[in-house]
């Protein structure tokens, strides 16, 4: 009896185990795809992970645009300040409905801090909000 209920138990905890994992790799999979945006600077790549509306912040500058005009912002953003190292991921994680990931942005014009947040709605992640501060 013992053993069926330590064999019950175990098979719950991997079937919770295999479950959150599960729930990670799409949520890894845009994380990744941002990290790669911003290191090659590609705003048409990071506009696919757009939500409707974006919120932006440059320098302390916030402005909520929708799609197509956060991707023309990103874009003029990109051109000028060219990447210089690219893009590292400092830290990421979740809270509530929200996936988040803090790094830094190496420019020809210097080193932003960069803050994504991203939404879950209908099992699907998009970006809402990202912030570059020098």
């Amino acid at each position: 009896m013992k053993m069926l209920r330590y064999i019950a138990l175990l098979t719950f905890a991997l079937w919770i185990g295999v479950g959150e994992l599960a729930a990670q790799a799409p949520n890894n999979a845009v994380l990744n795809e941002a990290t790669e945006s911003l290191i090659y600077a590609d705003a048409n790549r990071i506009a696919r992970l757009f939500s409707q509306r974006v919120e932006i912040t440059i320098n302390g500058r916030s402005q909520l645009y929708d799609r197509t005009q956060a991707k023309l912002v990103i874009a003029r953003f990109f051109k000028e300040n060219p990447p210089v190292g690219g893009f590292t991921v400092k830290h990421k994680g979740n809270s509530g409905n929200t996936l988040y990931a803090l790094g830094t942005y190496r420019s020809a014009k210097g080193k932003y801090d960069v803050n994504l947040y991203f939404r879950f709605s209908n099992n699907n992640s998009r970006l809402s909000e990202i912030r570059f501060d020098m």
